[in-house]
């Protein structure tokens, strides 16, 4: 299956709003992704991407995501993208007793 990118923009800001919990805002011009989609941020360099799920619209053509791993590193102007669907978990033989999420991008 191929992956369809739908929107590729950029970092708008970035907030800590609880112990242990990462907030990143982003700023989407042309259309935001849907509530609970999986954006990606592209760290550079040979890091993997930081996933991030979208969790509230600000207005502003912003969105608030929680990001599932540390933000140490993230600064402003990094690009953020939206994979046009979920979270998802990989099932199957292979995964039972394991824990772990995965971008749809991930998944193909």
């Amino acid at each position: 299956m191929q992956r369809e990118i739908r929107r590729h923009w950029r970092l708008d800001t970035l907030t800590d709003t609880h112990p242990g919990v990462r907030a990143v805002r982003a700023r989407f011009p042309d259309g935001l992704p849907s509530i609970y989609n999986a954006v990606e941020i592209d760290r550079g360099s040979d890091a993997p991407p930081l996933v991030a799920e979208v969790q509230q619209h600000l207005g502003g053509s912003r969105v608030r995501a929680v990001a599932l791993g540390s933000t140490d590193g993230l600064v402003r102007g990094m690009k953020v993208l939206d994979t046009g669907g979920p979270l998802m978990v990989p099932v199957g033989k292979e995964t039972l007793g394991r824990a772990g999420f995965s971008s749809p991008s991930r998944m193909t």
